[in-house]
């Protein structure tokens, strides 16, 4: 029997989030596959899982992360001191927030690398980092202000960041911290978004930026760390990471020398840097219909087209009727 695979697909534009999942649950939509920010996390992934058993779904990585980036090119400011750093870093609990803002659907450490399947072998695991650098991704008071303190700054200092309102939510969270244990107040500079961009594009903003990226989905790129690159948001200009930039780039196409290199020489040393609060990597949700057939959740198929999975995709019109009364 000749499969029905499809004769078209119609990719629907729906701004309002509730819109979307009540399209989902109701069968009028097939497939809800989207990117951060508008993929569907954790919270709702339970209602819909609740509500609506019949439907399939997957969790997954996706690769993208928010940070908080100190610039690091200009001596004057407090944190161009990598104990400062380190300070504003273990003085946050990221544990606590992966465990409680995104209920465990998260990565601890999603730079330099995104916990992909595909970059595994580029990964230091958890349990093999040096302690000193897990110690940043965990709450540690007492050691923050004792560093404070030797950085010449036991009373705390201002530190503007520059964001848009969606961010608001998860810079309340380091705010709060920041002041309660290093007496540091944040001053958070939010813009409109196009100003926002217009701004960290001209890297015209003085301390610190937050930014949702998914370059660690493209960690071969190096776009954070290198001079010059608009995604280099901390300013870096690092002798040592255009070095290993460089001798990464050249093995490119020898895969298990490059993940060697990042994994053995270059991966640890980015996370001892702190040139940012990394907040955990949320995981998110792909849903379909019972009568989308031959698919598994997958956006795409292949390494740079995106959203080609529907090409071997096949519809169960009569699964569906039998749901839904209609085909």
């Amino acid at each position: 029997m000749k499969m029905p695979f499809l004769d078209g697909v119609k990719m629907l534009i729906i701004g309002d989030a509730s819109t979307r999942m009540a399209g989902i649950r109701s069968g009028k939509i097939d497939m809800y596959c989207e990117a951060p920010p508008n993929a569907i996390e954790w919270e709702d992934a339970d209602s819909l899982i609740a509500s609506s058993p019949n439907l399939k779904y997957v969790g997954f990585t996706y690769g993208s992360c928010a940070v908080i980036w100190y610039r690091v090119d200009n001596p004057e400011l407090p944190w161009y001191d990598l104990r400062v750093r380190k300070a504003l870093n273990m003085a946050v609990d990221q544990v606590e927030i992966k465990d409680t803002y995104y209920g465990g659907n998260a990565d601890l450490v999603p730079w330099p690398v995104a916990q992909l399947a595909a970059f595994k072998d580029a990964i230091v695991p958890w349990e093999e980092l040096p302690r000193e650098v897990q110690k940043q991704f965990e709450y540690h008071p007492d050691e923050a202000k004792a560093l404070m303190a030797e950085a010449g700054y036991p009373d705390g200092f201002k530190i503007s960041v520059l964001c848009y309102q969606p961010q608001v939510d998860l810079l309340s969270i380091v705010e709060s911290k920041w002041k309660a244990v290093l007496n540091v107040e944040m001053e958070l500079d939010v813009e409109e978004y196009g100003v926002y961009t217009s701004t960290y594009t001209k890297k015209a903003y003085t301390d610190a930026m937050m930014y949702s990226m998914s370059s660690p989905s493209y960690w071969y790129k190096f776009q954070d760390v290198t001079p010059g690159n608009k995604l280099n948001m901390a300013m870096i200009d690092d002798p040592y990471c255009e070095e290993k930039r460089v001798e990464i780039t050249n093995a490119y196409f020898t895969v298990d020398e490059k993940n060697r290199l990042m994994r053995e020489e270059f991966y640890t040393y980015l996370l001892e840097q702190n040139y940012g609060l990394l907040y955990p990597g949320p995981h998110v949700f792909n849903f379909w219909q019972p009568w989308v057939k031959c698919y598994t959740g997958e956006r795409t198929v292949g390494y740079i087209i995106p959203i080609n999975s529907p090409n071997w995709l096949w519809y169960d019109q009569d699964l569906k009727e039998e749901m839904t009364g209609r085909r």
